[in-house]
């Protein structure tokens, strides 16, 4: 988490015994007087976008938000009830967890972002539903800092690990590559000098905020926050970021530190260029670039990879997720049934709101495609595409939902997610070329 929307003084253990005596316990955490909004304006929107859709996010824990233009600061209210709240008449598991986030909507999405992916973790969520005092609370859902470790003994992982980065570091040198990117899955980088490579460096991590200062040597930290991805497409992954960024060049290399997710060593270099992702650089003909933001598009591979593993209702799911382009897009689009996103505010039906993770999945058993904005905002689902291809079958053995991607990809500048029904894998297209599968 950040201190510059969290910390211990908006931190309580509520006294509350209702939901909205608990609102207003955190609402009173928050700073409005310096941004001159009344309290109870707060709580009118809460309780506006509860109407709207329940903000819990897990059994026992609940995010509620709102956004108030002209808030200048996006601020967060934490607050644990040792014996529960009632918050859902449709659903008796009482919530003990409520971090209540207020803003103008500028790092809204980040922060729900944030939390959702310090609440991933099975034991972090045990241990604050466990806590006992507003600091045990705080530091837990802050998280502590991963230690880069400068001296004293190395671990036999972290070892292995600096040897590996310090290869890869005289390899970019001799190979002249562009950039070294470092997954880490030890306990942070190990004690390399990372000034001796004159390209970019690249730290890729499941939490960049376990990284609280900078780090010399490091241009920047990405994250990856879903670990069912193997090593190979996290690199490749990585590689679509970067370009989609315009951090590489057309034909650029770059090398890989990397080990398998959850495995907790460094056990590979893998060296990679751009040439086979030469559809994410401009041609002659082409004015501008995807209108895609690389977190939207890591967010739904995220959410396609868990419709993979969980399907739904253990029963397995397909679907089609096209991005970016959307206005071409929806000229190939006919609706098979009304809009489910509909007639809701764009911030109550974007991808990046890990609230409405749950609906995604849900309207995921329906057939069709879901149709989304660069930006994250779902603009519709359950449509038929349309598009076709008068190019030769760059892969055979498609069935008609890979197809419809494969062509909406070919006619439009757009991505296309594609899930599998029956082999559970996803794939990842543009201009009618699979470019990531897993």
């Amino acid at each position: 988490m950040s201190s510059e929307f969290f910390n211990i003084e908006r931190t309580t253990l509520l006294k509350a015994r209702t939901r909205d005596e608990a609102f207003k316990e955190l609402i009173a955490l928050i700073d409005a007087e310096a941004h001159g909004i009344e309290r109870n304006q707060i709580f009118d929107l809460v309780q506006e976008r509860e109407a709207t859709i329940s903000t819990r996010l897990l059994p026992e824990i609940a995010i509620p938000h709102a956004l108030i233009p002209g808030f200048k600061s996006t601020q967060a209210a934490i607050g644990l009830s040792p014996e529960g709240i009632d918050y859902d008449p449709n659903d008796p598991t009482k919530v003990r967890l409520i971090i209540l986030i207020v803003g103008d909507g500028l790092e809204h999405l980040k922060i729900l972002a944030l939390v959702a992916e310090r609440l991933n973790d099975p034991e972090t969520v045990e241990e604050l539903l466990k806590a006992k005092s507003t600091k045990k609370l705080f530091n837990l859902l802050n998280g502590a800092p991963a230690v880069v470790r400068r001296s004293g003994k190395l671990t036999t992982a972290q070892l292995t690990a600096s040897h590996m980065l310090e290869k890869a570091c005289e390899l970019g040198s001799e190979l002249n590559v562009a950039a070294i990117v470092y997954h880490d899955v030890t306990e942070g980088i190990p004690p390399v000098n990372l000034k001796k490579f004159k390209g970019a460096f690249y730290l890729v991590c499941p939490d960049p905020n376990l990284y609280p200062e900078k780090i010399a040597g490091v241009n920047e930290i990405l994250q990856l926050p879903f670990g069912n991805v193997n090593r190979t497409s996290q690199a490749e992954l990585v590689l679509i970021y970067l370009i989609s960024r315009g951090l590489l060049k057309k034909n650029s290399r770059i090398i890989s530190v990397l080990g398998e997710p959850g495995s907790g060593k460094i056990d590979s270099l893998l060296i990679s260029d751009t040439s086979r992702f030469d559809l994410f650089f401009l041609t002659s003909t082409e004015s501008r670039p995807l209108d895609l933001e690389h977190h939207v598009l890591a967010r739904i591979i995220q959410i396609a990879g868990e419709l993979a593993a969980e399907g739904r209702e253990g029963k397995p799911v397909g679907t089609i997720f096209i991005l970016g382009d959307s206005e071409e897009v929806l000229k190939s689009c006919q609706q098979m049934v009304v809009n489910p996103f509909g007639g809701y505010r764009e911030e109550n039906r974007n991808v990046l709101d890990p609230g409405l993770e749950a609906t995604i999945k849900e309207f995921s058993k329906l057939d069709g495609a879901f149709i989304i904005r660069g930006d994250g905002v779902i603009l519709t689902s359950s449509v038929f595409l349309k598009a076709e291809n008068n190019q030769d079958p760059l892969l055979k053995g498609f069935g008609a939902r890979h197809t419809a991607a494969v062509n909406i990809s070919c006619a439009t500048r757009a991505i296309a997610v594609a899930l599998s029904e029956s082999t559970r894998r996803v794939s990842v297209f543009k201009g009618g070329k699979r470019i990531l599968y897993f």
